[in-house]
């Protein structure tokens, strides 16, 4: 029995190429944030630490996030700006959770305010990437935390995309009533 032929290409796939290497000696970065002067901050999943690189490259430890536990894929992971450029968020692999935290962003170094928290977490599939969407809303992809069940059970918040608005609240048209889910 045989299968399907597969295709066969057309053209050389194209190239890449760097353009320009503007972050060096950085600890297993995870998410990157641009701000609007061309910098960006990267998180380091490992060290907990949020790093301001510049377009010049030189670099400016902003902030260090002390709730941050790393252990396997966990640790410091997706970072993001709010839309009023207030407060910048970040989600966390900690010791008994994995949750989204926000520090204002004219002092990083301030103590952290929970947004979301109780997101299962593991030594894999932690997930931790998060995005404003265009309707002002925060949006969380979360890991099924080695559990690929927990992500067909809509009372788990693991392996879901999460909405919420940006103090935490759960959007009034969310698809489950009271769900960030």
């Amino acid at each position: 029995m045989s299968g399907p032929t597969p295709a066969t290409p057309s053209a050389e796939p194209p190239g890449v190429s760097v353009v320009a290497d503007l972050g060096s000696d950085l600890v297993s970065p995870w998410g990157l944030a641009r701000l609007a002067d061309g910098s960006a901050f990267v998180s380091e999943r490992d060290t907990g630490r949020i790093v301001q690189v510049a377009g010049d490259g030189s670099q400016t430890e902003i902030a260090q996030i002390p709730q941050a536990a790393p252990d396997g894929e966990g640790g410091l992971l997706g970072i993001a700006i709010d839309p009023s450029g207030a407060w910048l968020y970040t989600y966390v692999t900690t010791t008994s959770d994995n949750r989204v935290i926000r520090v204002p962003l004219d002092d990083p170094s301030a103590a952290p305010e929970d947004i979301l928290t109780g997101i299962p977490k593991a030594g894999i599939h932690n997930g931790g990437r998060i995005a404003f969407g265009p309707d002002g809303d925060l949006y969380v992809a979360t890991g099924d935390a080695g559990q690929p069940e927990l992500a067909q059970d809509p009372a788990s918040l693991a392996g879901k995309i999460l909405r919420v608005d940006p103090e935490g609240g759960v959007p009034d048209d969310n698809p489950f009533p009271a769900s960030p889910v």
